[in-house]
């Protein structure tokens, strides 16, 4: 049986949906609230639908109380990156961007290419991404006021402005610390793998957490395909007799990637485990910001290797091939 494909193009007081896999494309809006969301299943079960496979962009968070609602409606949810979809709307030639057409796009490239379920997350993982989410932003506040306080201030009155707003700025971070360890603790499962992620050398505690959190490793067959979705992952260009090596592909979480290639800057230069690797791609000819990115997918693949053994690093360890040689 076929699952006619619902495209779902979200705003942050209403969404449009398109319903193709029948004769007629169907559409129609409805509010983004807890009242749009029975009329969308009226809506389907005058239809005569009983179920469907409904696709959604990954925009902030407008989109994710309606994507749990289908999901407990019995629904297939799916929730893929804009810029796949924008690429895919471009090839179809859709050349006026408005919200039904939008809708139709978003359904039709779940048609083409039918992207992986989403699974809802527990409450305490939404509560530890708002977590780790806010710790990344405080510390981001923080450095600018640091920075600021050493550009030589002038004013003393705005010297101390700035001081008292560092000395905030901390306190509220070590509240937000405290949180994330309880919160981690209510996981077990949650707590292993941020423990054993953040034994993967060039990774500390806000990388594991962050990547605990936003991560399915189970979902990945190997750390390959995570640092392809999370964009780190090179291009590869080639016209004629000419061939290099393209730009990284940027197509996952920013604040994650970013988060890993700081991971990888320091890494880089004071990890015996990266520090060869990266001078050979220097030897090679690639530059800087390609060798950071290089060691941050690195990095993502022996933590997909070691979440999916169960086990933390071991500096000591040796291949079983290795040992038979």
């Amino acid at each position: 049986m076929i699952v006619p494909k619902l495209g779902i193009d979200i705003a942050k007081k209403n969404f449009v949906v398109c319903l193709i896999g029948e004769k007629k494309q169907r559409k129609y809006s409805f509010s983004n609230d807890a009242d749009g969301f029975p009329e969308l299943s009226n809506w389907l079960n005058s239809k005569g639908i009983a179920k469907v496979h409904a696709c959604m962009e990954a925009t902030g968070r407008y989109g994710e109380k309606l994507a749990a609602y289908l999901h407990r409606q019995g629904h297939k949810v799916s929730i893929i990156n804009p810029k796949f979809v924008k690429r895919h709307g471009e090839a179809l030639n859709k050349q006026n961007k408005t919200d039904p057409n939008d809708a139709y796009v978003i359904a039709h490239y779940a048609q083409c290419f039918e992207p992986r379920e989403w699974q809802p997350r527990t409450a305490v993982q939404d509560e530890l991404l708002d977590v780790v989410g806010q710790i990344a932003l405080v510390k981001k506040t923080r450095a600018a006021f640091l920075n600021r306080g050493k550009c030589g201030l002038r004013s003393m009155d705005v010297l101390k402005v700035n001081e008292e707003l560092i000395a905030s700025l901390t306190k509220e971070l070590l509240k937000l610390e405290k949180l994330k360890d309880a919160l981690l603790a209510k996981d077990t499962k949650l707590k292993k793998t941020a423990d054993i992620v953040d034994s993967t050398p060039g990774i500390g505690q806000e990388i594991a957490a962050a990547m605990a959190v936003k991560i399915d490793f189970a979902k990945f067959r190997n750390g390959r395909k995570l640092a392809c979705y999370l964009g780190l992952s090179p291009r590869e260009w080639q016209s004629g007799e000419q061939k290099r090596r393209g730009k990284q592909t940027k197509a996952g979480d920013d604040q994650l990637r970013a988060l890993l290639r700081m991971g990888a800057m320091s890494a880089t230069y004071t990890n015996p485990l990266y520090i060869e690797f990266a001078e050979r791609l220097r030897q090679k000819g690639l530059k800087e910001g390609q060798i950071l990115t290089a060691v941050a997918r690195k990095m993502v693949m022996i933590a997909h290797a070691l979440v999916r053994k169960q086990q933390l690093f071991d500096s000591c360890y040796v291949h079983s091939l290795t040992k038979a040689a």
